[in-house]
């Protein structure tokens, strides 16, 4: 079979991927898997002896695809298992004692101290469950230990901080994909500390010290932004790289220049096997030059990019001097299972597939794109072009799915960039060597010019409207199968199609251009999701702490906000910034159609004024801003807002409706005149969506005297799917007589750590003996609601109990574990 080992990364990554689809598996199917998948490994290593090599062919691919498969599932739920050795749950932090070894320098951080990585290679204190020798952690301390150090380490473990809200960077999946499960905040560090003499040792201390050298001697001269960029291309370290220079950067379409490439590796490879090969023989310069870059890609840390390309520079090498004709494909296929059994979280890493992708483009699409060039100029130039264009196809699909947004630019600037950008990293390496050795910053100022201008013509891009955003959803096996298909026939030299009509046969090498087309347009079909095409009403009550926000998208794509928040979240950023506005952002919403402000307290009101500095309202509707009466006033930075911006405004009184496309929002509360004994929280805005037969009501932080006005008002009109529980969950709210009217199947309680008890034990007693399953957004993050008015689902963001699946209601509703 050409590129035999095509279809065996391709069947070890379905396994890996399947496996991550159902994570509850693990335990019961890894027992059944390990002896399925040595018999397949079994038969297809007897086959030939027993049947003969002719007719054993295709038995023996079969049983090999099955047993890469099972072996992709097994390595995922072991993976899993290892890192994640202690049975912690959300919020939880236990007292351990461990040995470890400082493999990454330590770094400032705004938590707490520094932050550095340690492998544990001792468990002080035993127990049931502990840490496993060789796991990595993600340590916080206010002492700065040097790579190398082995030290002995007091304090909690916990889970890194996930993603509560969609839209949110998620930390602890970043983490995993490195094969770190958790955070350790060390209270106490032993000393003295021991220095450990390994050749690794050597190397850590080594990249820090050239870090911290560069830096230094290079950010007076050069400046800070380019001394950064020197230690990212040199190193991979890109935390010294300002976050304005690294939009600009994805904006300007090329983001993956900061990262260490197949391009930064030959650059170092070739440049020392073309020195060494005018003083010694060829296999001498090839053994050393192999050599260092094996040293160069543990220098580096060790990332997916780094890694593939040291992989197949060395593969390369050893096929000449073997003299065996290499197939670029069947090496890259070699390095990606390779690279997989030794940690499968990477093939959700997205530097793992852009590295790989923009390779497989490179092999695949380049010699197309070059021969369909129309330009009539040299071959060189038509090279270089179709380098550009092909690395952008891949890049473009893959930054939409990712990020939700990918830059148009790099259509443009990444044929003309790309192969100059070998002669930028030259004038690096050398600027690097130069600082180094202490050379004069005159010096250091000429050669790093080149970098300086690059950089300028970065910022001038990062300028330009050049990212296109689009909604996302996630079918995520769908994509990865389609992608795959899509690589298998793109990349065998005989069409894998049964049906004739889809083998191009008749176009030679244009079918390979004309499938990867075929596949760009099925992800993007995949990945986007149109705007008003949906019939479904998505509900998201975001986890804000202790405060209120929800997002009502109705099927037409008319936007309401009820609230939006307190000013900060459980960080120290702005609620708009770290959790309304990603998701906003994520599904194309620059303006909302309505704003609801409940009332004039801060965990409501307070993420406004932020909140509407980044997108436009059509209407603001407002609920009493203060005590004395609904007076604007109260809230100055709301009231010069809204006047910039000329919002109209609307006072919330009851009877009102905001309706459109079959979704009905109608205001219940409060009355035009609401009697001076209602204070604040009982005269907040209460208002009810419905949507064919599901519904959901919205109490704000209504509550005694406002929820038996409500009661009295409307009584069996509060019949509800969903209640959104008012004031947190209070003692003095979600009375019983209430309840029977409302009847709620999910009652849902926006809360955070605060210092007033809520959600009350007794309100979630009550909740619960009216039959309503209760999810707090301190527990469960942001749970988002979608239906189309006859049947809906509930999701979470953080896996909750009751546990994935169970029955919520009459109308099919399901809660799913996680988001």
């Amino acid at each position: 079979m050409s590129r035999p080992m095509l279809p065996v990364c391709i069947a070890l990554v379905l396994g890996i991927v399947l496996a991550a689809q159902y994570p509850a598996a693990g335990p019961a199917l890894i027992r059944i898997m390990i002896p399925v998948a040595v018999c397949a490994f079994a038969a297809a290593g007897l086959a030939p002896g027993l049947i003969g090599a002719r007719r054993a062919g295709v038995i023996c691919t079969v049983f090999l695809l099955i047993g890469m498969f099972l072996l992709g599932s097994i390595r995922w739920y072991a993976g899993a298992a290892s890192i994640r050795s202690l049975a912690l749950v959300e919020g939880e932090r236990r007292e351990v004692s461990v040995g470890l070894r400082v493999v990454q320098p330590a770094q400032p951080s705004s938590y707490r101290g520094f932050r550095w990585r340690g492998e544990v290679y001792d468990v002080v204190a035993h127990g049931s469950d502990r840490l496993s020798v060789g796991a990595l952690v993600e340590a916080y301390s206010e002492e700065q230990p040097r790579p190398g150090d082995e030290i002995t380490v007091r304090g909690e473990v916990f889970l890194p901080w996930a993603a509560r809200n969609p839209g949110e960077f998620d930390y602890r999946q970043l983490l995993l994909r490195q094969g770190i499960g958790y955070l350790l905040s060390a209270d106490e560090i032993t000393e003295p500390l021991r220095a450990s003499r390994s050749f690794r040792t050597a190397l850590l201390r080594l990249r820090s010290a050239v870090t911290e050298s560069i830096l230094q001697r290079l950010s007076t001269p050069a400046g800070d932004d380019a001394a950064a960029v020197v230690v990212a291309l040199l190193t991979g370290e890109r935390d010294y790289v300002s976050d304005e220079l690294q939009d600009d950067f994805r904006t300007a379409g090329l983001a993956h220049l900061l990262a260490i490439s197949g391009l930064h590796v030959m650059a170092v490879g070739g440049g020392v096997r073309a020195v060494l090969s005018r003083f010694t023989s060829r296999v001498h310069s090839d053994l050393v030059a192999v050599a260092v870059i094996l040293l160069y890609a543990v220098f580096a840390g060790g990332r997916p990019s780094v890694t593939r390309a040291a992989l197949l520079f060395g593969a390369q090498i050893g096929a000449g001097q073997l003299r065996r004709r290499s197939d670029p494909l069947n090496l890259l296929a070699t390095c990606a299972c390779l690279m997989l059994l030794q940690n499968p979280h990477m093939v959700f890493d997205v530097g793992f597939q852009m590295s790989f992708g923009a390779f497989w483009s490179l092999v695949s699409l380049r010699p197309v794109i070059m021969e369909s060039l129309p330009c009539a100029g040299t071959r060189a130039i038509r090279s270089a072009l179709s380098v550009g264009i092909s690395v952008w196809l891949v890049i473009f699909p893959l930054s939409l799915y990712h990020f939700g947004s990918a830059s148009w630019l790099g259509l443009v600037v990444n044929p003309v960039i790309t192969p100059l950008f070998f002669f930028i990293f030259l004038s690096v390496q050398l600027t690097a060597i130069a600082a180094l050795v202490g050379l004069p910053s005159e010096l250091l100022h000429l050669l790093c010019r080149p970098l300086s201008v690059f950089l300028g013509v970065v910022r001038v891009l990062g300028l330009l409207p050049g990212e296109i955003g689009l909604e996302i959803c996630t079918p995520v096996l769908l994509w990865i199968v389609a992608t795959l298909l899509a690589v298998g026939r793109t990349s065998f030299r005989r069409p894998l199609s049964p049906v004739p009509l889809l083998r191009f046969g008749s176009l030679g090498r244009r079918r390979t251009f004309v499938s990867f087309v075929a596949w760009v347009l099925v992800s993007i079909l995949l990945i986007i999701s149109p705007g008003g095409g949906s019939n479904l009403l998505r509900v998201t009550v975001f986890d804000v702490g202790q405060g209120d926000c929800i997002l009502v998208e109705k099927p037409g794509g008319e936007t309401l906000l009820i609230d939006t928040g307190p000013p900060f979240f459980y960080s120290e950023g702005a609620v708009a910034e770290e959790a309304v506005w990603p998701y906003l952002d994520e599904r194309g919403i620059d303006e909302l159609d309505h704003l609801v402000l409940t009332h004039g307290h801060l965990d409501h009101t307070g993420g406004a004024s932020a909140l509407l500095q980044r997108v436009g309202v059509g209407k603001l509707w407002l609920g009493p801003m203060c005590e004395a009466g609904a007076r604007l006033e109260c809230e100055p930075e709301i009231s010069a807002a809204v006047k910039e911006m000329k919002i109209p405004v609307r006072r919330a009184i009851s009877g009102q409706k905001i309706g459109v496309a079959g979704v009905e929002v109608k205001i219940l509360w409060p009355e035009t005149d609401v009697p001076g004994f209602f204070d604040l929280n009982e005269a907040s805005t209460a208002l009810r969506v419905s949507y064919g037969q599901w519904s959901m009501l919205c109490m704000g932080d209504v509550e005694g005297l406002g929820e038996r006005a409500v009661v009295d008002l409307y009584g069996d009109g509060l019949n509800s799917v969903v209640l959104k529980v008012g004031h947190h969950g209070s003692d003095a709210g979600s009375e019983d007589a209430f309840l029977q009217y409302v009847s709620p199947q999910v009652a849902v309680i926006p809360t955070g750590p605060n210092p007033y008890g809520h959600p009350s034990a007794a309100t979630v007693a009550r909740l619960e003996a009216h039959g309503a399953m209760v999810l707090t957004t301190e527990k469960a993050g942001a749970v988002i609601f979608e239906t189309d008015g006859a049947n809906y689902r509930v999701m979470s963001m953080i896996p909750v109990s009751p546990a994935a699946g169970q029955e919520v209601g009459e109308s099919v509703g399901k809660l799913e574990a996680s988001y």
